[in-house]
């Protein structure tokens, strides 16, 4: 579906547009020469990301994201987050959310969150992999228009994204990721603050 390669801006913005700034990083994963990083962010819900055509989706299809990703501190060192911890907590991980809108208000937004399966501990100073399987829904279906990020940071830290795939997952039938239905973050956007309400339930 997506090959999404980040040693140029092609196709890359800050989401939500105009919070902080991109940069070209002078450091790779797999053996590239560069990435891409956000810097300058102001809110918890920006990061690096891309505008999604939802019609290039499949009903009910698995898709798999993979990307790599490194974090830097507001001074530009390494640092690093703790893959348990909690929305709003300073250690939190970077999240996969596809935004989305169904109406032409703004008023009708939601977020799509696919959290990672990858359970490593974190490296500091590291391209750390991101990497986890969704399913197409409904209300992605009917997004009039949607977009990707990788959000939740504290303000300030600058993200690097490098080797960003989002693909088709080819699924033995019955298939079911690791911890599917356990639970599932559910966040409230303001439309006109990017901001979200620290609220939410488990789906099970």
């Amino acid at each position: 579906m997506l090959v999404l390669q980040s040693s140029t801006f092609d196709g890359w913005t800050t989401i939500p547009e105009g919070d902080g700034d991109l940069a070209i990083h002078n450091t790779g994963a797999d053996g590239t020469a560069t990435s891409i990083k956000h810097v300058s962010r102001t809110t918890i819900n920006s990061g690096p990301g891309q505008s999604i055509e939802t019609g290039c989706f499949v009903r009910d299809q698995f898709y798999e994201i993979e990307a790599k990703i490194m974090l830097l501190d507001a001074s530009g060192n390494a640092t690093s987050c703790d893959k348990s911890a909690g929305w709003n907590d300073p250690l939190f991980c970077p999240l996969f959310s596809i935004w989305g809108n169904h109406g032409e208000t703004g008023w009708d937004n939601f977020w799509f969150d696919v959290p990672n399966n990858d359970t490593s501990t974190w490296v500091a100073g590291s391209f750390n992999v991101y990497h986890a399987v969704f399913q197409v829904t409904d209300e992605l279906m009917t997004a009039t228009e949607a977009s990707f990020v990788f959000r939740g940071l504290p303000v300030g830290v600058q993200v690097i994204v490098d080797s960003v795939y989002l693909t088709p997952y080819n699924h033995e039938p019955g298939y079911m990721p690791d911890g599917w239905g356990l639970y599932e973050f559910d966040f409230f956007a303001s439309s006109s603050t990017f901001e979200v309400n620290p609220y939410s339930q488990s789906t099970w």
